[in-house]
């Protein structure tokens, strides 16, 4: 196996365990917010996906195991967030064998990767680290084998408009890799791929970008796939994100149901679906027709929340126009009950997202003094004004007449609240326009009774440091100080119960109350198989809690089999 080039195997590099990211870091939060917003600018106007047309490498990218009598392959997705989850997932696959209760599953021959390689953003050395590494450390500590790995971007890998992931996944060598994988041999040259597996099954592997779009050279790419598939072949799709799990999954499923129909003009049949993006196992199938619907997004992911996945789904993806096909919830891991105790967590988010905690009393304490210094007039000092706060301070009902009276004289506030109440709002995700309001407006009002009880909070805190020295030196210092901690306190707190809230009583906010917890269990990947007689075999396997001991892994779903 050979080694990673010099410039990328330092020690400093190559031994670096990074933890699971720390989503509500501001600028963090503001980093990705640009770079989202920038890639999805950029990407309508330059697609990578069109460069990729002009690859001469490859002009087929149709990969061929037909000649196989049989085949075991493994689908993960949402890889590289903390290092210990990523690794975990990554050790299982490397095991020679895994011996389940009622039955022993070799090591997989192919691996299929569904979307977001790496966390929060793209860049080579995050590649390196949260991606590649645990994958080359899970090698080292088992034994050598060689299998092909393919791997469809998500739209974190598109942040830079996908550069890292084609250096490192498309233009890599596969002889000898600048970036290497582990024991895993990278074979594409594209970010969408199809492949042809045992006994008339087929892999269709779509880049969906980051506007869920099939792009014409892409569409191109695919017909001519097509050509080469006999009436009733079985198709396996690798979808961008589970489009049956959203509000609109009809206004979600345009890569999805083109490859359908592009299936369907050559009488082929899509048996099943594979996606992760959202972090947690799930499966829903059709009583009448339809494929498999299976999430798998356990690759080592912070976890996302079950209990808010619908019972059953109408959908009009794998029907025709006039058409529906209702798919129902078989299994869920975790269980939705166990889902609905972890949001509970979030109480907790003042102290496990102390960075943007204390922002939050950042911002109390700025738009407090833009109120109360709207009061000074004349000659008047801060300090002065500070003594009148604590002589006139009253009590909460006091506190809110008197803020309310400043309001009108303080259009910086007003925008301010307005902006925020904006910001707020669009915030929410996972829920309609209506709910999304409503929501927004409750968060904002929250927080306003939170800076209320902040204020009178400082002003008690500092007026008794005040009683009790006599005469308090810097006395507004010490204010605003207080307003900061208690601030971030209250001001986290509120986020907290509003995440727990949202997404326990309305659904919303399927990832933003859950990335907020960095939970690093329930990790999961799928084994499948083709046997001689041409039928599939899916095997759901998870990790509770990451470790490097293999008998952690375990079946969590029956297996499904596809004829």
């Amino acid at each position: 196996m050979p080694a990673p080039h010099a410039s990328n195997s330092s020690p400093s590099n190559r031994n670096k365990r990074p933890d699971m990211v720390h989503w509500y870091q501001p600028l963090l939060l503001i980093r990705i917010g640009v770079r989202a917003l920038v890639a999805t600018v950029v990407g309508q106007i330059a697609d990578n996906r069109e460069l990729q047309a002009m690859d001469y490498r490859n002009q087929d990218n149709t990969w061929d195991y037909s000649d196989r009598d049989e085949l075991w392959f493994d689908f993960v997705a949402d890889i590289g967030d903390g290092w210990e989850a990523s690794h975990a997932v990554a050790s299982a696959l490397a095991q020679n064998e895994l011996s389940l209760e009622s039955v022993a599953l070799p090591r997989a021959e192919l691996l299929l990767i569904g979307g977001d390689l790496v966390y929060p953003d793209p860049s080579h050395e995050a590649y390196l680290s949260r991606a590649l590494s645990p994958y080359q450390a899970a090698c080292e500590s088992n034994d050598d084998f060689t299998a092909d790995m393919f791997a469809v971007p998500g739209n974190h890998d598109w942040y830079d408009g996908l550069h890292a992931f084609q250096d490192i996944f498309c233009h890599d060598p596969a002889e000898a890799p600048e970036w290497p994988f582990g024991c895993w041999t990278k074979r594409q040259t594209h970010s969408y791929f199809a492949q042809q597996l045992p006994h008339d099954w087929w892999v269709l592997a779509p880049d969906a970008q980051l506007d869920n779009r099939v792009n014409p050279s892409q569409r191109a790419y695919f017909r001519r796939v097509s050509e080469h598939m006999s009436a009733n072949a079985r198709v396996i799709v690798i979808a961008p994100f589970p489009n049956w799990a959203l509000v609109d999954p009809d206004a979600n499923d345009a890569a999805l149901a083109w490859i359908n129909r592009l299936c369907g003009s050559v009488n082929a049949r899509v048996a099943l679906v594979l996606t992760g993006d959202l972090h947690h196992y799930s499966r829903y199938e059709s009583q009448t027709s339809g494929p498999a619907l299976i999430t798998a997004g356990g690759g080592g992911a912070f976890l996302h929340p079950t209990h808010t996945l619908p019972d059953s789904v109408t959908l009009r993806t794998f029907a025709g126009a006039d058409q529906t096909t209702v798919v129902e919830k078989k299994t869920t891991w975790p269980a939705g009950s166990t889902s609905r105790k972890m949001t509970l967590g979030n109480l907790l988010f003042p102290i496990s997202n102390w960075q943007l905690s204390l922002f939050v009393g950042f911002v109390y304490t700025m738009l407090a003094w833009v109120l109360e210094t709207r009061l000074l007039v004349g000659d008047a000092t801060v300090s002065t004004l500070f003594h009148n706060m604590l002589e006139n301070h009253d009590g909460i009902s006091g506190t809110l007449t008197r803020m309310l009276a400043m309001l009108p004289k303080s259009p910086e506030f007003a925008l301010v609240l307005l902006l925020t109440a904006l910001g707020l709002t669009a915030f929410n995700e996972n829920c309609s326009n209506r709910v999304r309001l409503l929501l927004g407006t409750l968060h904002t009002a929250l927080h306003l009774v939170g800076l209320i009880i902040t204020y009178c909070g400082a002003i008690a805190v500092t007026g008794w440091l005040d009683a009790q020295l006599n005469t308090l030196s810097f006395s507004f210092f010490w204010f605003l100080l207080s307003m900061v901690v208690l601030g971030g306190g209250v001001g986290g707190a509120v986020i907290g119960v509003y995440l727990s809230l949202s997404l326990n009583v309305f659904g919303a906010n399927l990832t933003n109350a859950f990335s907020s917890l960095r939970l690093s269990g329930y990790g999961n990947f799928l084994r499948m198989h083709i046997n001689t007689n041409g039928e599939l075999t899916v095997h759901a396997l998870g990790i509770e809690q990451p470790s490097g001991d293999s008998s952690n892994v375990k079946a969590i779903d029956s297996k499904v089999v596809i004829q």
